[in-house]
């Protein structure tokens, strides 16, 4: 059963920031939610980059209101040689120096039938602004992704799927005397010298973000570290 929806167009600078609350309700609703789809990392890298482009964010509401989706795009110069004639229609923070990753479209819940469509043409709509929807470091088990593909289609648009990577990760053994068992001598040996020189330093803790100490204390302090390490 279909639902009464709008869709809405923000390309404003201040979008991010008026809409952080309900933005972030969305993400932590959403199955694609990470990151660098919060509000606080979107507004950060449009403030810091978006000179360099144009915002095209959409929105879908109910009738009452309540935010059911959101792409958040942008358009400027894509990669390759023709990056200054082609204009691209990309994700927020797709370009840039942060190379941000697992981008998606934002849907609750449950609304993906009426909402992903609707996004889809709110992206038709607006072709005239742009040659090439150019959507990168999606991960293939987005469910959002096959959905969105089916709906570009049905509007007469190519649609194709490139470079798929997976994504590589290290396996870790239970503890960690086995994982430096498992390492060559040289790395226990510079191992065991990187700790001594610590340990010259004085008492050495090891505290767990989330457990021994709280996130936003611990974020606190890694990032205190990273501004004294660059100055």
């Amino acid at each position: 059963m279909s639902i009464d929806l709008r869709l809405e167009h923000r390309g404003d600078d201040v979008a991010f920031h008026d809409l952080a609350a309900e933005w972030n309700d969305l993400v932590a609703a959403s199955p694609s939610a990470s990151l660098f789809l919060r509000q606080e990392w979107l507004a950060a890298w449009w403030d810091v980059f978006g000179a360099e482009f144009d915002q095209h964010l959409l929105l879908v509401r109910d009738g009452g209101g309540a935010l059911l989706g959101a792409a958040p795009l942008m358009t400027g110069r894509g990669p390759g040689r023709l990056r200054g004639r082609l204009k691209h229609l990309m994700f927020v923070g797709q370009q840039g120096e942060t190379l941000a990753e697992h981008l998606d479209v934002l849907v609750r819940p449950g609304a993906e039938d009426d909402v992903v469509p609707l996004l889809a043409r709110g992206l038709r709509e607006r072709t005239g602004r742009w040659d090439v929807l150019l959507l990168e470091r999606v991960p293939t088990a987005s469910p959002t992704l096959p959905a969105f593909e089916v709906a570009l289609r049905a509007l007469g648009l190519e649609v194709e799927r490139v470079n798929e990577q997976p994504s590589p990760y290290l396996p870790l053994p239970g503890a960690w005397d086995a994982l430096l068992a498992a390492k060559s001598r040289n790395f226990r040996k510079q191992w065991r010298n990187s700790v001594n020189r610590l340990a010259a330093e004085g008492e050495v803790r090891l505290l767990l973000a989330g457990r021994d100490v709280g996130l936003a204390e611990a974020f606190e302090r890694l990032v205190a570290l990273h501004r004294a390490r660059w100055g």
